[in-house]
């Protein structure tokens, strides 16, 4: 590197940071996109139900893959679960899981093991 260009994350501050999970979020968390949606039609794929476990950890990986922490999976599994398994059988489940899909999503670009890794 040139003398005194700093990588890494030296370069991140709050506001940097605030910046990059927004524009994460933005992205991974807008479902109509056709990219996200690829990756909600690849969660459907998986079968016909998921319990939060599988959902987080197949999010995890479509997104990266990435790997979180102990205390972020609790985390993210315990907020997946609050509504339970994951279905898409009929036009009303299926539009619970596209829009469940899209928060995970943006729940996982919040995490520091997405931003910093």
């Amino acid at each position: 590197t040139v003398e005194g260009w700093h990588t890494g994350r030296e370069w991140i501050d709050s506001g940097t940071l605030v910046e990059r999970i927004n524009f994460a979020s933005d992205l991974l968390g807008n479902t109509e996109l056709a990219g996200v949606r690829s990756l909600v039609d690849r969660l459907m794929g998986l079968g016909d139900k998921l319990t939060p476990e599988q959902f987080v950890n197949s999010c995890l990986d479509l997104t990266g893959p990435v790997q979180v922490t102990p205390d972020t999976m609790v985390q993210l599994v315990g907020h997946a679960a609050q509504e339970g398994d994951l279905s898409h059988g009929n036009d009303a489940e299926q539009t619970d899981f596209t829009r469940r899909t899209g928060e995970m999503f943006q729940m996982i670009a919040a995490t520091a093991e997405f931003q910093f890794e």
